[in-house]
């Protein structure tokens, strides 16, 4: 594992609980370990992180973690959490709503303690990636990308095609774990995110692709559609995705809104005469930021691109019943 400044991340974190006017935040995961368990401290176990001002404390069922001030019994919570509320007089917590720890906004609330959910701006401190989490992500992506290349989809059920794509990637020490692998064939790869199915993926079926390794808790995502018959249609379909996908990229750069990228994705699919069909037309965005989680941060048309950020680009043409088309690589700036 490469080592982080997790000291400098929980200053940032600090600065925003002051402009907040919060004297302390809380996040973790207690089903599994969270995103920010991660990213302030490489905590794997559940665990409930908590930042006041000018401290910092871990509950966790592991060891002592040097990354933070107090490390205590996770089972400890519920008896210390108050004791130090009380020492370090905090009067208001930020809770990670986007956590599993939403219902703690409650129990404070019980014990007469000001919180507000303050989850999104805990995740702006990971909008920008530090040089060592871009070469995660990009390894990541890579990853992902190898191991649906080499799949071959036809004539297996859409169960064992996902099947096979999570076995080759744990034969090459990965888990494929960033989200459930999706595979859509026929009408089902018009539904955008289709749940696997046991279908049968026949010949002459458009199949959809979706999936992501994980590379040191760093997410990877990839689409690719694969279609080996002669229908004017959906051939005409893939090459237009590729061509808007190649469009926005083009502008892919720092100072771009992501809104341009995506009116160049589609300006291309309208020029082909899929724009009823368009990703738009879904309800899609044209990506998203990806990182610890495979979902972070804004859609990508409601974003500036700064150095530093990773998110995808997949523009998609889905035609209800009959078929759908979307390729997606990560970009990093």
């Amino acid at each position: 594992m490469e080592a982080f400044d997790y000291a400098a991340r929980a200053r940032r974190l600090g600065k925003k609980i002051a402009a907040a006017g919060l004297g302390a935040a809380v996040t973790g995961g207690i089903n599994k370990p969270g995103a920010n368990s991660v990213y302030f401290g490489e905590e794997n176990f559940p665990a409930i992180l908590v930042f006041a001002r000018g401290k910092s404390v871990l509950y966790s069922a592991g060891e002592k973690n040097p990354a933070f001030d107090e490390t205590v019994a996770y089972k400890d919570f519920r008896k210390h959490f108050p004791r130090l509320l009380g020492t370090e007089k905090i009067k208001s917590v930020g809770i990670d709503e986007k956590s599993d720890l939403a219902g703690l906004l409650f129990w404070l609330q019980k014990k007469r303690v000001a919180a507000k959910p303050f989850g999104k701006k805990m995740e702006e401190n990971r909008e920008v990636k530090e040089e060592m989490e871009l070469r995660l992500i990009k390894k990541a992506a890579a990853v992902s990308a190898e191991l649906i290349e080499a799949l071959k989809p036809f004539e297996k059920t859409e169960h064992e095609a996902a099947g096979e794509l999570e076995f080759n990637a744990r034969k090459k020490g990965f888990a494929l774990d960033a989200f459930p692998p999706i595979i859509a064939a026929g009408a089902n790869s018009a539904i955008p995110h289709s749940a696997t199915s046991a279908k049968k993926i026949l010949a002459g079926d458009c199949v959809v692709v979706d999936a992501g390794a994980r590379v040191q808790w760093y997410c990877g995502d990839c689409t690719r559609t694969f279609y080996k018959a002669r229908d004017r249609q959906v051939t005409d379909a893939i090459e237009a995705v590729k061509e808007a996908k190649k469009a926005a990229e083009k502008l892919a750069k720092p100072g771009a809104s992501g809104k341009k990228l995506a009116d160049a994705a589609l300006e291309v699919i309208k020029e082909y005469g899929f724009e009823k069909h368009s990703f738009r037309k879904a309800g899609l965005s044209l990506g998203h930021q990806i990182g610890l989680r495979v979902h972070e941060g804004r859609p990508l048309e409601r974003v500036r691109l700064w150095k530093g950020m990773a998110f995808t680009i997949e523009p998609g043409i889905y035609v209800p019943g009959r078929f759908g088309v979307r390729f997606e690589d990560v970009i990093t700036l």
